[in-house]
């Protein structure tokens, strides 16, 4: 394979033979995306060289008047696959592709995979009906489906009838179907160009927002799932009776909740808590930076489900907790160092017992954040602008036993010191 279309980083001979502590896929702007491999050295403190290979190429997908529609949006593994290696990577012209990892391909590994066609999104929701938009993202959705949404409302409901089939749309929603049967005075002022923006899913719940379009919850499994069941409203206007107009960028449902907790960050800078069960303003709300929030990050710890880590368009990516938050900035707590622009993904590790973080955006980086240290680990250097990762495979020693050892021998140096000074 040409240097100029892949980098790989050779590991070093006394660990050649091992496999990677963490693998990630990456997706970029002009519609590659690369499987980056990370060895943990000196007990998971850090990381050596990693290595990098190209597992799809540029697109080849027609997007009307999009821009880049070649480019990877999303990355999303395949529920019914269990842990075959296979994950969906949809492209903003609507073109989703399964590809396959290192672990689960014969190949060489100096050889580029082919990936192919999984089904394509983004069609009309009825016959004659507009386009659907590019794509926005994909997300997993149950344990047999996978949701897509576009970025005019538009979420397909994706299931296999077999487990080597291609999957098929089953649900096709449109989120916004109810705003056009309202009168004139109850019609939502929809952005024409982007009325959605991010989306979210929970069991068979749905969350659709954007600009000028306030979060709105579906329920897919519920007869009539085109009315939602939870419409969000923004704060209470201010002193001088102002209502700020809408403008959700990312939206999450806070994990151990049931689905009934939403947060969502603004192009406002605040972070917004959302409960189903008392009312549709927020009940928490809180200023992070100068500049919109991009993405969030929901911890795996058990009882830190409130705290979530927030990132920004000038890369400052902050812990932010729910419980806490309130005018002012407060609750707003460590940050994370080392992002140099927008960061348009944070992903962290399936497995609570590794405290790690990925982070990936506009400086072609993606890097890797120990969150017991609160500093940056490893950066590694991509070539293009980033969109979206995800981890792959988790293997090594996990981090919470090697941290026990780490205090047992610095429990032993200090005991020995003290020793030595009493002698």
């Amino acid at each position: 394979m040409d240097r100029e279309d892949s980098v790989r980083g050779e590991p070093t001979t006394e660990r050649g033979n091992q496999e990677p502590h963490t693998t990630l896929l990456v997706a970029d702007e002009i519609g590659q995306v690369k499987e980056v491999g990370l060895r943990s050295a000196d007990g998971g403190k850090a990381f050596g060289e990693p290595s990098t290979r190209r597992l799809a190429k540029t697109g080849i997908g027609a997007g009307v008047g999009s821009i880049r529609p070649n480019a990877a949006v999303s990355i999303c593994g395949l529920p019914w696959k269990g842990g075959e290696g296979q994950f969906a990577v949809g492209r903003r012209c609507g073109r989703v592709e399964v590809v396959e990892t290192i672990a689960s391909h014969s190949a060489d590994d100096s050889a580029d995979c082919e990936a192919s066609l999984l089904f394509e999104c983004g069609l009309p929701v009825q016959k004659g009906g507009a386009g659907a938009g590019d794509l926005l993202g994909l997300m997993p959705l149950g344990a047999f489906s996978v949701a897509s949404c576009t970025t005019s409302g538009v979420v397909e409901v994706w299931r296999p009838s077999s487990l080597d089939g291609n999957p098929e749309a089953a649900v096709r929603l449109n989120t916004l179907a109810s705003n056009a049967g309202q009168p004139s005075s109850q019609k939502l002022d929809l952005d024409p160009g982007r009325p959605a923006e991010c989306f979210s899913t929970w069991d068979n719940l749905v969350a659709v927002a954007g600009k000028a379009n306030n979060a709105r919850v579906f329920d897919l499994g519920a007869p009539s799932a085109e009315e939602p069941i939870f419409h969000a409203r923004s704060a209470k206007p201010n002193e001088l009776g102002i209502w700020e107009k809408p403008w959700v960028t990312c939206c999450g449902f806070v994990p151990g909740e049931g689905g009934q907790l939403v947060a969502l960050g603004t192009a406002e800078h605040q972070v917004r808590l959302y409960d189903r069960r008392v009312k549709r303003r927020p009940v928490l709300s809180v200023d992070f930076g100068e500049n919109k929030v991009t993405c969030l990050c929901f911890p795996c710890e058990e009882g830190a489900s409130r705290e979530v880590w927030c990132a920004n368009a000038t890369g400052q990516i902050r812990l932010v907790d729910l419980r806490t938050a309130g005018e002012g900035g407060e609750g707003v707590g460590a940050s994370l160092k080392g992002a140099l622009g927008c960061v348009r993904s944070l992903t962290r590790h399936p497995d609570p017992a590794v405290p790690l973080v990925f982070a990936c955006g506009l400086d072609r980086h993606l890097r890797v954040f120990d969150l017991r240290r609160r500093k940056q680990v490893k950066s590694v250097y991509l070539k293009q602008y980033l969109n979206d990762a995800a981890v792959v495979v988790a293997g090594g020693e996990p981090a919470g036993q090697a941290q026990e050892e780490e205090e047992e021998e610095g429990g032993l140096r200090r005991k020995k010191a003290k020793r030595a000074r009493r002698s």
